[in-house]
């Protein structure tokens, strides 16, 4: 992997909101193919402070002075005032004044606390408090569904299962109630307990689970059939593009002499991750092109950086589906849409969350001595390898799952001081070639564990892409249909 760039000088995020996901993209100087600052290594950005000393602040015109003034009262009228008691707390009023601030720009800049920064900032495993279970939205009776569980985490240990309906939280009912909210009652601190009314079956159960740190494992393999199948969860973590290597590697070792028919990476989901993870994996599969990975520009559109590919592809240009829906955001929508526009992999499901920004992290310690939390910015918008920006609109899957409900995931578009597109697209110009519908009759209960999404559900884009794995090889599939969509004529 190579890095063509200006001097680099930021720690870049991308990173989506809503989904109860989270990721970043970083970058640090002098660093070819990682954005993550090793622990010894400073983290800069390039806004320098003003004044005669790094930690002087030139507080500028009076209007700028007054305008400090203005927070200072208006957070001391508060606390003499307010009847809400946690406007006597300093430090949430000025977190909360300063992520106030920032919203204004864009929904994805944020005041991080220093615990969030030293996440942001290790490239460690992420870690989470609470019961260790990937949690979605129930549309039509408003119930929150175990879709996944962290194994040996407390909820597993415990006794939850895939597909359970989560109705009460202590007692509190979460039907109807969004599910950030709801994932923040569930969440909590190591060693509290949190009671869960569900119902398995269509009966009513309840569950007691002591919260506990849970790491997140970003990569799940497994062979389907002749089908080599990994899941990516996160790109969090600095060895990533390892991880996913090794699990597609494992996997042709485990089928032996069995010929592996063709390769699945799962990115729905995936919220993102890491810059420099997603274009490592990229660069597992392709070979070098007259056109970088991805670039990342500034306000005024010039390039800042660009990733572009090592000769080598791991799978040696054999068949490949990379999975996506409206959950796969910012450094899954760049490992897709970059393999998409090589032409590497066919994408199917339905269209990407459409998160095309990048974020800076800005430490407050490099102004003041001590402080460890700090900010994330905006700075840059990052494009495919064609030069296209999937800000606001998506990534297109070449194939089109019919039949998928996805109403209750909120899109970039739908956020509040969204950034426009650059390239003014307001669609993406790349339309899905082929619908894939499945067959009458293909119901959970006569598919495997592995054909399910969740515990009663059919996973529907799964098997549109074991559907076209096989008709690639003339093997027979007969669980969907895909048909070709009508092309405009150019």
């Amino acid at each position: 992997m190579r890095l063509q760039s200006k001097t680099l000088s930021a720690l870049f995020l991308t990173t989506a909101i809503g989904l109860g996901l989270s990721g970043c993209a970083t970058t640090s100087d002098n660093t070819a193919a990682t954005d993550a600052p090793k622990p010894s290594e400073p983290v800069t950005t390039g806004a320098k402070p003003r004044g005669p000393s790094p930690y002087t602040i030139d507080l500028g015109s009076r209007e700028e002075f007054e305008r400090i003034m203005v927070y200072g009262i208006a957070r001391r009228l508060a606390e003499d005032n307010s009847v809400m008691p946690q406007a006597r707390d300093r430090d949430k009023m000025l977190q909360g004044a300063v992520d106030g601030m920032l919203k204004t720009l864009t929904p994805h800049d944020a005041y991080i606390t220093a615990e969030d920064m030293k996440g942001y900032m290790s490239g460690k495993p992420e870690t989470l408090k609470g019961i260790g279970a990937g949690l979605e939205k129930e549309k039509d009776k408003g119930r929150i569904i175990v879709q996944s569980l962290v194994e040996g985490g407390p909820a597993e240990k415990t006794g939850l299962q895939i597909g359970d309906a989560i109705t009460h939280v202590n007692g509190q009912s979460i039907l109807d109630m969004d599910i950030a909210k709801a994932i923040d009652l569930i969440r909590g601190e190591k060693g509290t307990p949190v009671t869960l009314n569900f119902e398995r079956d269509g009966k009513p159960q309840s569950l007691t689970i002591i919260r506990d740190e849970v790491v997140l494992k970003p990569v799940d393999a497994k062979l389907i059939g002749d089908i080599a199948y990994v899941r990516l969860a996160s790109f969090m973590e600095g060895d990533v593009d390892t991880q996913v290597a090794d699990a597609f590697k494992k996997l042709e070792a485990k089928a032996g002499t069995k010929p592996v028919n063709g390769y699945i990476l799962d990115l729905r989901y995936n919220g993102g991750g890491r810059l420099d993870m997603a274009a490592e994996i990229t660069d597992l599969f392709v070979d070098p092109q007259d056109m970088p990975i991805v670039d990342i520009r500034g306000a005024n559109g010039v390039v800042k950086h660009a990733w572009t590919a090592e000769p080598g592809d791991m799978l040696n240009g054999k068949n490949m589906v990379v999975l996506i829906n409206g959950g796969s955001a910012s450094a899954s929508e760049i490992v897709a849409g970059a393999l998409q526009d090589f032409n590497r992999a066919t994408l199917i499901g339905t269209p990407s969350f459409g998160k095309g920004s990048a974020q800076a992290i800005m430490p407050f310690g490099m102004f003041i001595p001590g402080r460890e939390d700090g900010i994330k910015i905006t700075n840059a918008l990052y494009h495919l390898p064609t030069g296209r920006s999937i800000q606001n609109i998506g990534i297109t899957p070449d194939i089109l799952v019919e039949g998928i409900d996805e109403s209750n995931i909120k899109h970039e578009r739908d956020l509040a001081n969204n950034v426009d597109n650059p390239n003014g697209d307001t669609e993406q110009k790349r339309t899905q070639t082929h619908t894939c519908t499945i067959k009458d009759g293909v119901t959970w209960k006569n598919l495997g564990r592995d054909y399910r999404w969740g515990r009663d559900d059919v996973d529907k884009a799964l098997l549109c892409a074991i559907k076209h794995l096989n008709s690639t090889t003339g093997t027979a599939s007969k669980n969907a249909t895909i048909t070709p969509v009508p092309q405009p004529k150019p």
